[in-house]
């Protein structure tokens, strides 16, 4: 016999004598659990359930359709538990019969605040939200389901009290600003960008390798699918950032994709269609739109007529979740996006990756990796002499004669590539001790290329550049917890470290003068030119923690960080952010009125801080040439070797609330925030050998408001269900001192202050206005307020809509400013007739200086940007299963829109534009500059389960 035959035999042998030893009886010992989970108040099945059985590790997952199935459950009466993040966890008993099955159908509450609702951002590892003292948004996987999404961003917009978002114009690809709680630091809107964390992984926050020839930006953040997110975490300030060190005092937000269920394999296919379109561009006393609706005065306007088309977009997601012992989740996606101005777009694709395997009892690993790319075609436009809208809006004082087609020539295109990888390690050596690693990637590379070919009408002999950027980032975070009780106090010991790494390289080149048309490359230039650069930065710090729990309503936190940081100058040592908080769950105790179910005080102080700028310790050197071209060094940077960071105190305390069996939740937060020893330049003499002023802690900013969320489940029955919901956020803030720094015109102002000419004599009649700088109010909203609504009929049919508003601060009409100087702006044609006619008797200085095209200013049209945007309709329906075919458990179709009404008193062409991108300082990026208005998107999708 050959060898691996005796083999063969001998494995057979002792499989059968192994089957020999166990009883006949075991397999009906067992039986078997099925069921379907719904939400309450609405019917629609819940997937990504987990039930477990009570008191073991047996447990299972529903698919889309809510259904389960527990297999070798214990015979005898057991406890189901059901428990999904934003619902309130259900148990139910049923009795287990040898060999037979028992059907347990279960309803969960998805109660708007769930006291037993784990979180995960701003705490030492997860933790209930009754023991939490600050407050938190999350945003959930039914939400997103309910809103209409054209970006990751979209995810954000109006849901959380305090989280702002300020879209940046109209342009497929282009990025917009994050802000939580307002502005609190000198250090500009870079200074405010929350951190961003995906699975445990810190990417990065800002933006994309700026396309300067289209005045746009990709951000970071929308290359994220947002069919792949389950859940947003939220916290908005220092009381709640302190583990998180420096960087975090502007908040963090923490994204979580996705994971595996149980059983056989579950798929999910989803294809949406549709189109965006903007409407009329401009004043409506314009009939052409500004020459951009209607273009047939220019030669070289497209046969339709105008400069508009409808976008289409497409997308299509395919998903497969499955796995008992090694739970996965794989997806794919891919979307193409038509710009509502030809070649304008953008296509994208992911692939993601994710699964859970316990490779030894206790031990639980999690694995997470994406990769997208984005492609993006822009069209040079914004503060752009070469721009299409800046030659098309100006009429004829443009700088292509009339042929503003010219200016499409140029090519503008960026690639885009993201991968993210992360590594998440759970040990859980006995019952109250686990320790957590967390291991991240965050890679990135970007390239732009920009040319102007041969005959360009602007660089007649063409021009070319390339730019590449990489950017790396590394996260390695260790948490460990012990948990005991100890006279008759529940105390929870955490630490942790952690220690991040940033390294960013880039490389620029230029070419132009070329000896003629067709491909080029840089060094076929006549004149060329070549940058290099790279930064790395790194931080790392450590963090002591604990927390101590009286009769589980009562929970005192208390905590520490210390911080190192490679930009802290070298006598300045380690920044150390304490932290303290307490919640108290004061409805536990038996006085409390019955109707009035849940009520939860909390309060919490801490500090965290942002780093000063990188070589901000360093003396630096730059080279130069002297005499005879001989190389040399000056001075670049004296720096400071004292210099730390900027520290934001806050504190904040409010209310969590639900009321009338869960019907009505309400959640109050007052925070007041101080950030001192912020980052200034100290301006320093010439004799010391350099000009340039140094960086310096030694200013104050306050920053103080208050967010109030409520939601109200007015009818819930088997047929309908209604709910109303919504938020408000006010906040202001101030420059308390600059140090020795002195402008008085900052002083009692908001950080973001905008300045500029104010008439003195606004009456005076038939006079020229005279002006005086004065202060015009700040740069980003001070109040924002979101409603939505959702209805539900017959557990199938749901209409949800949400609209946002955003006010409190000012905004220049730059388009309307210029337009008027050249004479072409139909609500001041009038004024602009008189004018050049000579005779301005019949106005006033104040109408002059918004209208004449001799005295028209900034000043005047920097002006109030109050509006109103209804930011989603969404109608779907999820098709009774008995109507599909065999091999699909689901189908839901959805109708939705996005931005399809606004409305405000601003006189320009969108309140929301904003043609200098997500990186521009205070002043620039309040100025609406030539861009195209936020288009209006409609789309039409349908997602399948099998």
């Amino acid at each position: 016999m050959p060898p691996q035959s005796l083999v063969r035999a001998g494995l057979a042998l002792a499989l059968g004598c192994l089957l020999s030893l166990v009883p006949s009886d075991v397999a009906a010992q067992t039986g078997t659990v099925t069921g379907r989970v719904t939400a309450s108040t609405t019917g629609a099945p819940l997937d990504g359930v987990v039930v477990t059985v009570q008191g073991s590790s047996l447990q299972t997952f529903t698919n889309q359709q809510g259904r389960f199935l527990l297999t070798n459950a214990p015979v005898g009466t057991i406890t189901l538990e059901a428990t999904r993040l934003g619902y309130s966890p259900f148990t139910l008993e049923v009795t287990v019969t040898a060999g037979e099955t028992v059907v347990a159908d279960m309803e969960m509450s998805d109660l708007a605040i769930s006291m037993d609702e784990l979180v995960v951002t701003g705490t030492a590892g997860s933790a209930r939200r009754k023991e939490i003292g600050n407050s938190i948004g999350v945003i959930s996987s039914d939400d997103l389901d309910a809103i209409a999404v054209t970006s990751a961003t979209d995810v954000l917009q109006g849901q959380a009290p305090g989280l702002v978002i300020r879209q940046t114009g109209g342009a497929v690809g282009n990025g917009s600003e994050i802000m939580l709680r307002g502005v609190n630091t000198l250090g500009g809107p870079n200074s405010n960008r929350p951190l961003i964390y995906v699975d445990g992984v810190r990417i990065e926050n800002g933006s994309h390798q700026e396309a300067d020839e289209a005045s746009a930006q990709a951000t970071v953040f929308d290359d994220i699918d947002a069919n792949s997110i389950e859940r947003v975490e939220v916290i908005k300030g220092a009381a709640a950032t302190t583990l998180y060190g420096t960087e975090a005092a502007a908040g963090v937000i923490q994204i979580f994709t996705k994971g595996g269920g149980g059983g056989a394999p579950q798929w999910t296919a989803s294809i949406s269609q549709g189109f965006s379109e903007v409407g009329h561009v401009g004043p409506d006393e314009d009939p052409t739109g500004l020459q951009v609706n209607d273009c047939s005065a220019d030669a070289t306007c497209p046969a339709s007529g105008t400069w508009l088309q409808r976008g289409y977009l497409q997308e299509y997601d395919l998903s497969v979740r499955g796995g008992e012992s090694v739970p996965w989740y794989f997806a794919a996606s891919f979307s193409d996006q038509e710009g509502n101005i030809s070649p304008q777009g953008a296509n994208s694709a992911s692939v993601r990756a994710n699964f859970r395997f316990e490779p030894i009892d206790n031990v639980s690993i999690r694995a997470s990796n994406v990769f997208s790319r984005r492609n993006i075609t822009f069209i040079p436009d914004g503060n752009n002499a070469e721009g299409l809208l800046l030659n098309v809006i100006r009429n004829t004082n443009d700088y292509t004669n009339g042929r503003d087609a010219l200016t499409l020539d140029m090519e503008l295109k960026q690639q885009i590539d993201h991968f993210i990888s992360g590594l998440n390690i759970t040990w859980t050596p006995t019952a109250g001790m686990s320790h957590r690693l967390n291991l991240g990637l965050d890679y990135i590379s970007n390239e732009y290329t920009e040319e102007r070919p041969w005959g360009f009408f602007y660089v007649p002999d063409g021009a070319r550049e390339s730019d590449l950027a990489n950017d790396r980032n590394i996260t390695v975070d260790y948490a460990g917890s012990y948990q005991k009780d100890l006279f008759g106090l529940a105390t929870t010991t955490s630490w942790g470290a952690q220690y991040y790494d940033e390294f960013s390289w880039g490389l620029n080149g230029f070419g132009e003068e070329f000896a003629g048309p067709g491909d080029k490359l840089i060094d076929s230039a006549v004149e060329t030119s070549v940058e290099e650069d790279w930064l790395r930065v790194a931080s790392g710090g450590f963090f002591l923690q604990e927390q101590i729990g009286w009769n589980d309503r009562l929970f005192v936190t208390l905590g520490g960080r210390w911080d190192g940081f490679s930009t802290f100058g070298e006598n300045f040592g380690i920044a150390f952010y304490p932290k303290i908080s307490a919640a108290y769950t004061i409805s536990d105790h038996n006085f409390w009125p019955e109707w009035w179910d849940t009520m939860k005080l909390r309060g919490a102080i801490g500090q965290s801080g942002r780093a000063p700028s990188p070589f901000a310790s360093k003396r630096t050197w730059s080279s130069t040439s002297g005499d005879d071209r001989q190389a040399a060094v000056i001075l670049a940077e004296l720096g400071n070797e004292e210099v730390g960071p900027e520290r934001t105190r806050e504190f904040e305390a409010g209310f969590e609330a639900l009321l009338f069996s869960g019907r009505f939740s309400l959640d109050f937060t007052w925070y007041d925030q101080s950030t001192f020893d912020a980052l200034l330049r100290l301006p320093r003499p010439s004799s010391i050998g350099t000009e340039q002023a140094i960086l310096t802690n030694l200013g104050e900013v306050a920053n103080n408001g208050y967010e109030f969320e409520a939601t109200f489940n007015a009818i819930s029955t088997e047929n309908f269900a209604w709910s109303l919901g919504g938020n408000y956020w006010h906040g202001e803030n101030e420059i308390v001192s600059l140090g020795p720094v002195t402008d008085e015109r900052l002083k009692n102002r908001p950080v973001d202050a905008q300045f500029g000419d104010v008439v003195t004599n606004p009456d005076a009649m038939g006079e020229r206005p005279d002006f005086e700088e004065g202060y015009l109010g700040p740069a980003r909203p001070t109040t924002t307020w979101a409603l939505n609504t959702r209805t539900t009929f017959f557990q199938r049919l749901t209409v949800d809509l949400m609209g946002e508003f955003q006010g409190g601060h000012v905004r220049q009409a730059g388009t309307a400013r210029q337009n008027v100087r050249r004479s072409y702006w139909a609500p001041c044609q009038d004024v602009i007739d008189a004018v050049n006619g000579g005779d301005f008797s019949g106005y006033t200085a104040s109408e002059l200086a918004l209208c004449s095209p001799r005295d028209a200013s900034y000043g005047p049209w920097t002006q109030a940007a109050d509006f109103f945007r209804l930011r989603s309709v969404s109608l779907g329906y999820r098709v009774p299963e008995e109507w599909l075919p065999a091999g699909t458990s689901g189908l839901t179709l959805r109708l939705q829109g996005r931005n399809l009404w606004h409305t405000t008193d601003w006189p320009g062409i969108d309140p929301e534009g904003n043609s200098y991108g997500t990186a521009a300082n205070w002043y620039w990026s309040t100025r609406e500059y030539y861009n195209l208005p936020t288009p209006r998107v409609f789309t039409f999708s349908a997602t399948v389960n099998f």
